[in-house]
């Protein structure tokens, strides 16, 4: 889902703000989370509290995605949960499917 290519090393807060960004358009957008830019501003800006908040959004967002594909599987899912399935039945038995 990320990749790291994409993203400059940075400690200079105009980079940081660029990758924080990118990472808002390209990946966040694809779980419907947008981080908006004066929160951005604060994390990068290192405000306390800020980026402990993001992330706990972001996690009930993750949380919530992961419930609605259990619940209802889109294309193509089925067989991503079916491998699952057999493997915690392999973790669980030893023995394959």
């Amino acid at each position: 889902m990320v990749q790291l290519h994409s993203y400059v090393p940075a400690s200079s807060t105009p980079q940081k703000l660029a990758n924080w960004g990118h990472l808002n358009r390209k990946v966040l957008s694809k779980l419907n989370f947008s981080i908006p830019e004066d929160v951005i501003r604060q994390v990068v800006q290192c405000r306390p509290g800020t980026v402990e908040q993001v992330l706990l959004l972001l996690r009930r967002k993750i949380e919530e995605k992961q419930k609605q594909s259990k619940v209802a599987p889109g294309p193509g899912q089925e067989t991503g949960i079916r491998a699952a399935l057999e493997e915690v039945s392999y973790l669980e038995t030893g023995r394959a499917g």
